[in-house]
């Protein structure tokens, strides 16, 4: 059928095929059941997961709420069908930000299982896990670890200490504490994880790539570049064998190994595996996704180190284009490649243009998200640390002693988040 055949391309990574495809069963079954049926609803999921998957999270929304309006006329407010629907709703919400509303959906959703299905069912875990995401993405921790902590009861019970679910809440809980800064605790669990997928699904599998990317991540963070770069290395094998070497995660794959080795000094083949990177999504996503402006900064870094500031510039401000046109000229993810351009400038011997884009980067960034909170902090922090590492300390300093006030008055002294702020700040006028 066509929804089969869409199924495949869309594993194969040929988005815009399943899409056609998805287009053309949607059609066939308006015209033989009507537009209002519950199968119509099931295509428009399928059709907005894809358009997630390509990083259209309005378009998918869009989708996701014709599929809802359908199954709560067909099924009723009540029905298990309508409440998934609100998980993968939320999805979509905590693509675009709204935090709250996708909170919303998520408790609506687990309130639906709770009361169609019991507590010791697998959906209602799944909604355990979908809220603790949320809560980690608006800093809320502990309240995360505590829904996770339910989640991981609940899979075990119902499927078994050493399910697949299981290793899923693992890792998400491996998140949490590397937010935390507890890197350690982080990468034990992820070993948890791994050790469960690769019992489960084999070592090819695809959700072992993932998690050997998430080890590596975390090796990066403290640090290790070469335990990271080995983790990369094993993650980008596995993708390139079951996925193809055109998938978009064999892309983003290759972007964070080029990233550990230029920090190995290896920047001849960082350089190559950017190149590579840029290619495969440029030729599946578009000249203008925002997967091509995270390599064209990450790469403009990379040149900064080699001292070609008149490429990195280049790039850097293709970054901007690019975001500027996707998430909007004044929104964070914005403000972000300006303060990224700042430093650039900065270092290539341009102090007064470099001051200017910094005043603007922090404009913008209070402007959308606001001159205090904890989100606000940790930007202003990874700002910092962009800066710091290209010589413009003056510009890091500022943004580290932002970061620390506005923790200080939102957390108790005590806090991780304080304690991680001080230490940066410590770090950065030694």
């Amino acid at each position: 059928s066509c929804c089969a055949l869409a199924g495949v391309h869309d594993a194969a990574g040929r988005r815009e095929r399943a899409l056609e495809l998805y287009e053309r069963a949607l059609a066939m079954r308006r015209a033989e059941l009507g537009e209002r049926h519950p199968e119509v609803a099931a295509i428009c999921s399928s059709m907005a997961e894809v358009q997630m998957r390509r990083g259209c999270a309005e378009k998918a929304l869009e989708l996701y709420e014709r599929a809802l309006a359908i199954q709560v006329e067909a099924q009723g407010v009540g029905h298990v069908a309508v409440a998934v629907l609100c998980t993968s709703m939320a999805a979509a919400l905590v693509q675009q930000r709204a935090f709250a509303r996708a909170e919303s959906l998520l408790e609506r959703a687990l309130a639906v299982f709770l009361s169609a299905l019991g507590g010791e069912h697998p959906h209602v875990a799944s909604a355990y896990n979908d809220l603790a995401r949320v809560c980690l993405e608006q800093g809320l921790h502990e309240r995360a670890l505590g829904l996770l902590d339910t989640a991981q009861a609940v899979f075990a019970r119902c499927l078994g200490a050493r399910h697949p679910h299981v290793a899923t809440v693992y890792s998400n809980m491996a998140s949490v504490h590397v937010e935390l800064g507890r890197g350690d605790r982080g990468l034990e669990l992820y070993e948890c994880a791994l050790d469960i997928f690769i019992q489960e699904f084999g070592a090819d599998s695809p959700v072992v790539g993932r998690t050997c990317s998430h080890l590596a991540g975390v090796h990066a963070e403290q640090g290790s570049y070469q335990l990271a770069a080995e983790q990369y290395e094993r993650a980008l094998a596995i993708r390139e064998r079951v996925l193809g070497e055109e998938h978009e995660d064999v892309a983003t794959t290759c972007g964070n190994l080029a990233l550990a080795l230029g920090e190995l000094g290896a920047h001849d083949r960082a350089l190559e595996l950017y190149d590579r990177a840029l290619g495969i999504f440029r030729r599946s996503l578009g000249e203008q996704h925002v997967h091509v402006a995270v390599i064209c900064s990450n790469m403009a870094g990379l040149y900064a180190r080699l001292g070609s500031y008149p490429r990195a510039i280049s790039l850097e401000e293709q970054a901007s284009e690019i975001i500027s046109a996707a998430a909007g000229a004044d929104s964070r993810e914005a403000a972000q490649v300006v303060s990224s351009l700042a430093s650039l400038h900065f270092a290539a011997g341009s102090p007064c243009r470099a001051r200017e884009l910094h005043g603007r980067a922090l404009a913008m960034f209070e402007g959308a998200c606001g001159a205090e909170g904890l989100e606000t902090a940790a930007a202003f922090a990874r700002m910092a640390e962009v800066h710091v590492r290209r010589g413009s300390y003056e510009f890091g300093l500022d943004l580290y002693e932002r970061s620390l006030a506005l923790r200080r008055r939102a957390l108790d002294e005590s806090h991780p988040d304080v304690f991680a702020a001080r230490q940066a700040l410590a770090g950065a006028r030694r």
